[in-house]
């Protein structure tokens, strides 16, 4: 099996209204992965409010083609700014499974937008 790249966002910084991430290759449909990996999402850099209200919800979307539409499979609750301050680990979830081939993650905001902050997340091998 071909490397997979590992990496959706590197001290990416979310202060629009939505930001997709790389997009991951898996090279096959599926394949087991759910068995075996997760999503580690941490916040190098503290999220800032800029007025209002402003909340941060990640998605997982998946697609069969590269240039394709993709479909959320799994959401996360959306984060208010409180729950946004620098950490190593935001939050780590599971895989669903099935899932096809390419695989991003948006970050959406709502209510407001952020003046700072900065996620990252990648695949890391399950814990158990």
């Amino acid at each position: 099996m071909p490397h997979v790249k590992e990496t959706f966002f590197d001290k990416t910084a979310i202060t629009t209204a939505s930001v997709d991430s790389d997009v991951i290759d898996t090279g096959a449909a599926d394949a087991g992965r759910a068995d075996r990996q997760e999503i580690l999402v941490s916040v190098p850099e503290a999220f800032v409010l800029v007025s209002s209200a402003p909340t941060l919800q990640l998605q997982l979307k998946d697609c069969a083609t590269e240039g394709g539409s993709y479909v959320a499979q799994l959401m996360t609750k959306a984060y208010v700014t409180a729950e946004l301050a620098k950490t190593k680990e935001l939050i780590r979830f599971g895989l669903p499974s099935p899932l096809k081939r390419y695989l991003k993650i948006s970050a959406v905001l709502a209510v407001s937008t952020f003046s700072a902050g900065k996620i990252s997340a990648r695949l890391v091998n399950r814990m158990y």
